[in-house]
Parts: C-alpha cells; sequence; structure tokens
C-alpha cells in the first residue's frame, strides 16, 4: 500500500513537472494593411498617397515571463506595402515596400473579451521605386531602419481566436535615389512619414 501511494505521489509530481514545459503561447497572424503616405521631394512641398499590403508574422510570449506570460509578447512580423502612382513635381512614381520586424507589446486585460495593447518595433525597410521625372525613366531602390511604436486592441472570438486593429506611426525616413542621367548627377530625395493600420486575424 505504502508503495502505492509513493508511486502516486512520485506521478503526480511527474505530471506536475511536465505541465511546467511547452507552456509558451504562440499567435500566428495575418494582415490587410492600409496607410496614408506624406512624402516630401527634393525639400519641395509635400505628397500624399495611400498604400495597401498583406502582412503575416508570430508573436510568442515564452513560459519564463511567469506571471506576465500573456501580457507581453515578442512580436516578428513581415508584411508588403503597395502604393499606386503618385505625383510630384513634373513627374510620378510608385513604391513598394518590404518590411521586417522585431518587437515587443504589451496587452492589457490578457483574459478578457477586449484586449487593448502597446508595442514598440525594430523595422527594417526596403522600398523599391518606380517613376518618371518628364521624360526621364527611374528605378531604384533604398534601405533604411526606424523605430515603430503602434497601439491597438484584441477581441477574442467564440474560438479563443483573436481579432486585432492596429493604428502604427512611421516617422520621418528618408531614400536618396540620386540617379545618373546623360553624364551628370540628378538628385532624388524622398523622405517619408506614414499612419498605417492593421487588421489582423491570430490563431
Amino acid at each position: 500500500y505504502e508503495t502505492l501511494e509513493l508511486n502516486k505521489e512520485a506521478s503526480e509530481t511527474e505530471i506536475k513537472k511536465a505541465n511546467t514545459y511547452n507552456t509558451d503561447t504562440f499567435r500566428f497572424y495575418t494582415a490587410l494593411l492600409g496607410s496614408l503616405n506624406n512624402a516630401s521631394i527634393n525639400g519641395n512641398g509635400n505628397n500624399n498617397s495611400s498604400s495597401l499590403g498583406l502582412g503575416f508574422g508570430l508573436a510568442a510570449s515564452p513560459s519564463f515571463m511567469d506571471k506576465l506570460q500573456g501580457n507581453i509578447y515578442i512580436d516578428f512580423d513581415f508584411s508588403m506595402i503597395f502604393s499606386g502612382d503618385t505625383n510630384f513635381n513634373n513627374g510620378l512614381y510608385k513604391v513598394n515596400s518590404y518590411r521586417l520586424s522585431l518587437g515587443l507589446e504589451y496587452v492589457f486585460n490578457k483574459k478578457g473579451i477586449l484586449s487593448p495593447f502597446l508595442g514598440i518595433g525594430f523595422v527594417y525597410t526596403s522600398d523599391y521605386y518606380n517613376g518618371s521625372i518628364e521624360t526621364i525613366n527611374f528605378k531604384d531602390h533604398d534601405q533604411n531602419y526606424f523605430f515603430l511604436p503602434k497601439v491597438g486592441i484584441l477581441y477574442k472570438l467564440k474560438n479563443e481566436n483573436h481579432l486585432g486593429l492596429t493604428v502604427s506611426y512611421i516617422s520621418e525616413y528618408e531614400n536618396d535615389l540620386t540617379f545618373i542621367y546623360n553624364e551628370s548627377s540628378n538628385p532624388l530625395v524622398i523622405k517619408n512619414s506614414f499612419i498605417a493600420l492593421g487588421l489582423n486575424y491570430f490563431f
């Protein structure tokens, strides 16, 4: 009888220990993205445009965060943003942007139906431009790094998945697209800033 009790206690201990492993929380997600863009070309005025895109990523809350698990998430994200033609002085351009980001998010009311969150990400972007200035056609790209603050809210669905709405702001950064034409250098410096909106589905 004592042997059975010891085996029972040992089994319960093993189960408790086993439950402490592999308890990391993961949320994969896809996103529809839209943004309002403001660009300054060679310092001459501002051009406003809009962009649409897609994104996907992974948000993870490791078990070592203990009581903060489910509050703090590490976020890995990839997105593609595409704009239509944007007019500027004597020409137009369109741009495709590809972005990778790594960030942190803090989720409030983690067990509630509605869960607001705040976040910050560090982003690498590669912007590909295609356009024309009067009769001169150009193609070029540039790369940048910047911080991306964001705020949003999660809505818990009946299947325990979530819908998310995210608003983020990209402060001004510069793309230097200076190109050579007729053996002369032609400056084309584009300064960009964005307000972006994302509709996410977490599963």
